[in-house]
């Protein structure tokens, strides 16, 4: 219940806040679990990525964001998974795999916003060939200029979402290779 009207605030949001255009909705698996990766621009992008996906997702998210007791109640009854950043402990792993038979799970391989995609962690690929689920690609245009660094009130700037799924994801691959799948084909959505 939380988690709908949070989504739906947030997709009032960014119709109010943006000129939201998001494309390949169609791209995301009405049934089944599977892994959704996209870039990292702004704190903008898991309430985005949430609003505009139509299935529920469990967000993977630094921990850093459970510090209080209002934030830490509101992000577990979301669904939000806190995770260290820079090194992922193999039990939050095996938490991550776990959700991951149960419904999908929204990571940034950047690990954190603006680190560049050329600088993604290994974990999406490695959660892949562990969950064997497929990964939708997402690209984020804009959402770091409705809320730029140091700024406290958002402006009114264009937004684009591209859903793609990847393609030719072999289970049987080194989950390097997997990742390297992933990333390539969020470097890629334009």
């Amino acid at each position: 219940m939380l988690y709908k009207i949070s989504t739906t605030i947030c997709f009032l949001f960014f119709k109010w806040f943006s000129r939201l255009q998001v494309i390949g909705r169609d791209s995301i698996p009405q049934r089944g679990s599977f892994i959704l990766a996209s870039n990292h621009l702004s704190n903008l992008d898991p309430p985005l990525l949430s609003s505009a996906c139509p299935r529920q997702l469990a967000i993977v998210a630094k921990k850093e964001l459970f510090k209080t007791k209002i934030s830490s109640f509101y992000f577990k009854k979301v669904g939000t998974i806190p995770v260290e950043r820079g090194k992922i402990s193999l039990q939050t792993m095996k938490t991550l795999v776990k959700t991951l038979a149960k419904k999908p799970i929204l990571i940034f391989p950047e690990g954190s916003r603006g680190a560049g995609l050329e600088n993604a962690q290994k974990g999406a690929g490695f959660l892949c060939k562990k969950a064997k689920v497929p990964v939708i690609a997402a690209r984020i245009f804009g959402t770091d200029q409705i809320l730029p660094p140091g700024k406290v009130f958002p402006r009114r700037r264009t937004v684009k979402l591209v859903f793609k799924l990847v393609e030719n994801i072999d289970f049987s691959e080194k989950s390097d290779k997997i990742n390297k799948k992933i990333v390539e084909t969020i470097k890629n959505i334009k």
